[in-house]
């Protein structure tokens, strides 16, 4: 065993560093704007039981209802998304699981083509300090990158 900043480390399934991947589609054409976000599964797991009480396992749900209810409301309060200074409203589509982490996906009606995207994204922020959130932000086939390292969550993509 080894230990690796506030956490003890046991074996493959855990791992030395905190990264998250959230992927913003915006497709003007379809006027849809698309969400995933891309967790390890031990590390949303342990959010999730911290902040509700309720241990979810996301790889192999009991519960899926439970597990789709806790997902939504655990990232729709972690990461909003403003087109042009309007709020967009996005709906928990489900999630997927591969390996050792989880997709959450969501989507949303586009009104209209952006010209700049602000993204706040705490995902994990609650209890990982070394939390690393990189963020894609798609137009069309356009991409735009960043990073934010906890306690920085605010991100523009101007396009």
């Amino acid at each position: 065993m080894a230990f690796c900043g506030s956490r003890l480390l046991a074996g493959p399934a855990e791992h030395p560093f905190y990264v998250s991947i959230t992927e913003i589609h915006i497709q003007p054409q379809q006027q849809l704007i698309q969400l995933s976000c891309r967790m390890f599964a031990d590390d949303l797991e342990d959010a999730l039981r911290r902040l509700n009480g309720v241990a979810a396992d996301l790889l192999v749900p009991k519960d899926e209802a439970t597990v789709n209810a806790l997902l939504n409301a655990y990232v729709q309060a972690r990461v909003q998304i403003q087109v042009n200074g309007v709020p967009q409203q996005l709906e928990y589509i489900g999630y997927e699981s591969d390996e050792e982490a989880v997709w959450v996906h969501f989507e949303g009606k586009l009104t209209e083509t952006p010209g700049r995207v602000d993204v706040n994204n705490s995902l994990l922020f609650d209890f990982l300090p070394g939390q690393t959130n990189m963020l894609h932000c798609y137009l069309d086939e356009k991409r735009q990158s960043t990073k934010l390292d906890c306690p920085e969550r605010k991100a523009v993509f101007q396009w």
